[in-house]
């Protein structure tokens, strides 16, 4: 998130001379492929509570793991807020003259958090919110799915192209937040610094309820919807056992004579996978 608020940070305060539209949304994309590439391998790089909660109705996160996740996600979306505020600051203060503004030509609060366009109605901004999270999950079901085939190497820079297109398509409403870690920390941490009650009073204080909430009903939907409509309807892969080279490929359940007979007692299957066997038809589906 800091590297994503360093690239708001330096479009607003530059008056966009120093980066446009365009340039934050590949800016935040940039910043999530590295974020994602750093923690891939350790946690699976849980960045956004969204994603975490959708994991946990899926019953691929324990609780505990889900909020363990938000509560590190929080932090990391203040700490990071934190960081650009201090690296920030002189400009800040020259933008702004010291006075710390949510509204007006002045404004700074946008650097951290988002705030709903003038022409957007609380109904409006859920749906909005809502929908943008939505297809956040779908296409995160998409790349992530083993069904697919997508290479783990090209995952992370699919998530970036990911945020840069919601972030081109999405924003213009009320920022897409699609994480609440990503909306609410900062928002908390602007109020801690000066900037005010302002920072919760859009839609008569009840804004922060869209960023916060919204994201979590869209994660659900989206993630759902994947499963159902997109997911159940790719051919299972089965991991395919070479006991002349002790290795184990994952090949579609079609191609294969009899798919429940899938490893020896030799070999256990590769430590990234869970093998669920379904029990209409004991063929295993392969999830991450």
């Amino acid at each position: 998130m800091y590297a994503g608020f360093n690239c708001t940070a330096q479009s607003i305060l530059s008056k966009r001379e120093n980066g446009d539209y365009l340039g934050v949304a590949i800016g935040w994309g940039l910043a999530i492929t590295f974020a994602v590439q750093m923690g891939f391998n350790i946690s699976g790089s849980h960045c956004n509570c969204s994603v975490s909660f959708f994991l946990f109705t899926l019953g691929e996160l324990p609780f505990l793991h889900f909020i363990y996740y938000s509560l590190a996600q929080f932090a990391g979306g203040f700490l990071g807020s934190a960081l650009t505020f201090l690296q920030y600051y002189d400009q800040i203060n020259a933008f702004d003259g010291g006075i710390r503004a949510v509204y007006g030509p002045t404004a700074t609060a946008s650097i951290f958090a988002t705030y709903p366009h003038d022409n957007l109605s609380f109904t409006g901004a859920f749906i909005d919110q809502t929908m943008c999270t939505a297809f956040l999950a779908i296409i995160i079901g998409t790349v992530s799915d083993p069904k697919n085939k997508i290479p783990r190497p090209a995952q992370p820079p699919l998530f970036g192209a990911m945020i840069c297109l919601l972030t081109i398509g999405y924003g213009f409403n009320a920022g897409n937040a699609m994480n609440p870690a990503r909306d609410l920390a900062p928002r908390l941490f602007t109020f801690c610094v000066g900037y005010g009650i302002e920072v919760f009073s859009h839609f008569n204080y009840a804004w922060p309820i869209i960023p916060v909430f919204c994201p979590l009903i869209g994660g659900f939907t989206g993630a759902w919807i994947y499963r159902i409509f997109l997911g159940a309807n790719i051919d299972p892969l089965i991991p395919e056992i070479d006991n002349n080279n002790n290795e184990i490929t994952l090949t579609k359940a079609s191609n294969i004579e009899n798919p429940t007979k899938i490893w020896s007692s030799k070999l256990s299957p590769p430590s990234n996978f869970i093998v669920d066997f379904s029990k209409n038809n004991n063929i295993p589906s392969v999830m991450p």
